[in-house]
């Protein structure tokens, strides 16, 4: 896989399974340092925010499922989120 570093910033291409994303970038940084990692792409709903977060993204970037979802993907991931952590 294909990784870049410019001060701070990675990129680096993601894997796609069955239209769905491979949060592995998210799990190697996030294996490999401290600092909080922001999880973008891919993330169009509840169950991908809950993936991205599962791979260890301290915070969700949701920019194009937003666009195209509006408001409810939001009101669906803190419900899913709110769920999993009431269990």
């Amino acid at each position: 896989m294909p990784v870049a570093v410019i001060e701070g910033l990675l990129a680096a291409g993601f894997v796609f399974y069955h239209d769905r994303w491979e949060p592995g970038v998210v799990r190697f940084v996030t294996s490999h340092c401290d600092l909080p990692v922001i999880g973008v792409g891919g993330i169009s709903d509840a169950r991908d925010g809950l993936r991205m977060l599962d791979a260890g993204a301290s915070l969700l970037q949701i920019y194009t499922g937003f666009i195209y979802s509006g408001p409810p993907l939001l009101a669906e991931l803190n419900r899913a989120i709110a769920t999993r952590n009431s269990t």
